[in-house]
């Protein structure tokens, strides 16, 4: 079954400023379809140790997208998209700050000599010529590290990196003409 929940859906589905009963409704709304009989419980007294919450929320997983995490979070119910859960996700936890722009912008003449180098052969070994996206962690210092994922110590920030398919080739409409 495809994935009901994608990042087009990611926001707050239940605000937890208007109790904590609100939010059991919405869960409730939104585990309908997938399991009425959990449905049911949520509408009814909550028990002390929010198993039926906690089952919603894995119910609700199962269909959603890789990388989706469905989670409560201030008394919110929220659904993000959570790069370090998708499977698609390459992660480099110690990729130098340094080279940042050069991975933003490609290597040529950003980088001094030895730095462009070193920068080079990872992406060449890592990425093989193929194109990606990349985004660095969010509200994550840089942090000393002695091994960076290449080049010399240096403070390093985590990089997720997802590989780009190649796009189906177009078709010549003028030479498949019957």
């Amino acid at each position: 079954m495809k994935p009901i929940y994608t990042k087009e859906e990611e926001g707050c589905y239940g605000d937890g400023s208007l109790g904590h009963s609100h939010v059991r409704e919405k869960l409730a709304h939104l585990i309908f379809p997938f399991n009425a009989g959990l449905s049911d419980l949520l509408r009814e007294d909550p028990s002390d140790d929010m198993s039926e919450e906690d089952e919603a929320l894995e119910i609700l997983g199962e269909h959603s997208a890789p990388g989706m995490v469905w989670e409560f979070h201030d008394g919110d119910l929220i659904l993000r998209y959570d790069p370090e859960t998708d499977p698609d996700i390459l992660t480099y936890e110690h990729f130098p700050e340094w080279a940042v722009p050069a991975m933003e912008y490609g290597e040529g003449g950003l980088l001094p000599g030895d730095r462009n180098k070193g920068f080079t052969e990872w992406a060449d070994r890592e990425f093989k010529g193929k194109a990606f996206f990349y985004t660095i962690k969010e509200d994550e210092d840089a942090a000393f590290s002695r091994s960076p994922e290449f080049g010399p110590a240096s403070n390093c920030v985590t990089l997720y990196v997802r590989i780009m398919e190649p796009a189906e080739p177009v078709k010549d409409l003028f030479t498949e003409q019957a």
